[in-house]
């Protein structure tokens, strides 16, 4: 290596005034094509300039000041929704807001928080379709036994005479010739209300009877109870970050394996 340099040492020697001038016409060259060198720092590094999105956000800076950056996130379906990639995006939300300077940040996890927050109660897009099985069946998942007997008995209050009388005859039919057996013996000694009645079936109901019996009754409720019985279970569910990829993906996907136009 120290013989190379020595050689190309002797030869600028020999010929400096050729190296001279190479080097002259180089630094002209570069003089002329320097300046029509382009920096992009902006959020069309991110964001394709003919976006929406980012007209949006130069008509906001032009009003207000300030900068925004965008993170896009890109993947195959079974990895952005998931359990995993939602604990992510929290946990960097959370550094990121932390950053001297950062006045605001959004996200989907917190955006999705503050929509089921106020799901049912007119104020949200994020609405639940409970006539959906495997919805009903992945929400159950994330709850408690306490909550579910909540849920259960809250929803059976809120039925009328009729629904009331159409979950008596279902139920009934779930029920084993023993199981039968013992609600007649047990029913002629007991006495109440219908309701009551039906809450002492309900003990008797294996696990897979009962959820038979609550879908039965979830697709049985109008506009109005559904949006009570919102009320009741979007409290009850976890943070969209600690939620179930299952129950992710029934949020996300309730447009028949599509993202609804609301969430868009």
């Amino acid at each position: 290596m120290k013989r190379l340099f020595t050689t190309i040492g002797e030869n600028i020697h020999r010929h400096h005034k050729l190296w001279i001038t190479v080097i002259l016409i180089m630094t002209i060259g570069f003089a002329f094509g320097l300046p029509k060198i382009q920096m992009k720092m902006g959020n069309d590094v991110f964001v394709s300039s003919s976006s929406k999105t980012y007209q949006d956000s130069q008509t906001y800076q032009k009003k207000f000041g300030g900068d925004s950056l965008y993170l896009l996130l890109d993947g195959n379906q079974s990895t952005l929704l998931s359990h995993k990639t939602m604990q992510q995006v929290a946990k960097f939300d959370s550094k990121v807001s932390q950053v001297d300077n950062v006045r605001n940040t959004t996200d989907i996890v917190s955006s999705l928080n503050d929509q089921l927050s106020h799901a049912g109660t007119g104020n949200s897009s994020a609405q639940f379709n409970f006539n959906s099985k495997k919805l009903q069946q992945d929400l159950m998942a994330e709850l408690s036994s306490k909550q579910k007997q909540n849920i259960q008995s809250k929803m059976q209050h809120s039925l009328t005479s009729t629904q009331q009388n159409q979950v008596q005859t279902y139920l009934l039919k779930q029920l084993t010739p023993a199981q039968k057996k013992l609600m007649a013996a047990a029913g002629a000694q007991a006495q109440g209300s219908k309701q009551q009645q039906q809450a002492m079936l309900q003990k008797q109901l294996t696990t897979k009877q009962q959820a038979a019996v609550q879908s039965y009754t979830m697709s049985l409720l109008n506009h109005q109870q559904q949006s009570q019985l919102a009320d009741t279970v979007i409290p009850m569910l976890p943070k969209v970050q600690d939620m179930s990829t299952k129950l992710l993906r029934d949020i996300f996907l309730s447009d028949n394996g599509h993202v609804p136009s609301a969430m868009k």
